[in-house]
């Protein structure tokens, strides 16, 4: 069953905000694109994912994926907030026929194709699958089974995320547990890791830095 990743990307320049205390807005859009192209990367070694959807609002990053091959799609006009996003791309990928998504964040610095390929495969034994960001809060990627048909009266729960919460990764077991599927959550170092805060940054550079002897 085709298993495509689903990777919702901001503008580079308007990226990482968060990040303004430590990284001027050059630096910021320099270390956006480097992450974004990494998780790429990591993608498209991946065994278990065939095809890859990049979600945007920013025309550089919608040709940047093209010029690589992916498919590219924009964020819905009224869209707010990246749940919104996240189930729109979910849908697009009904439409052109996908059995199975994960759905992995564009700012995972540490992300291997390793760590993707168990999320994907731990799909043939449960219906979504979570992987918590460090904290344990926030979701950096989860694994879904899609409805089979992309028709109105089928719209599958599955296609509604809780990306964009705080508390995202409890409210996707919630959710889970009322629609009764089988979620696993999965502890990936390597999918764990995001960057968000100059705390982030700083604990990047410390897991990054050459070991001294």
């Amino acid at each position: 069953m085709s298993c495509w990743a689903l990777i919702p990307a901001k503008g580079f320049r308007d990226a990482k905000s968060r990040l303004a205390p430590s990284l001027d807005a050059r630096a910021r859009t320099a270390l956006a694109r480097r992450m974004l192209e990494h998780v790429l990367d990591a993608t498209a070694r991946a065994a278990t994912v065939d095809r890859v959807l990049v979600v945007t609002d920013a025309p550089e990053v919608e040709r940047y994926a093209t010029e690589r091959g992916l498919d590219a799609v924009r964020d819905p006009p009224d869209a707010r907030g990246l749940g919104v996003v996240v189930d729109a791309g979910l849908r697009a990928l009904r439409t052109r026929g996908a059995g199975r998504a994960i759905v992995l964040m564009s700012d995972l610095p540490l992300a291997t194709a390793e760590a993707i390929d168990t999320v994907v495969q731990a799909l043939d034994r449960s219906d979504r699958v979570l992987v918590p960001d460090r904290a344990g809060l926030g979701t950096n990627a989860l694994g879904l089974r899609l409805p089979p048909r992309p028709t109105a009266s089928a719209a599958g729960a599955a296609e509604r995320t809780c990306f964009g919460h705080p508390d995202s990764a409890r409210r996707h077991r919630d959710a889970a547990a009322r629609d009764g599927a089988v979620l696993e959550t999965l502890a990936l170092d390597a999918l764990a890791f995001d960057v968000d805060l100059p705390a982030d940054l700083e604990a990047l550079d410390a897991l990054q830095a050459p070991a001294h002897h």
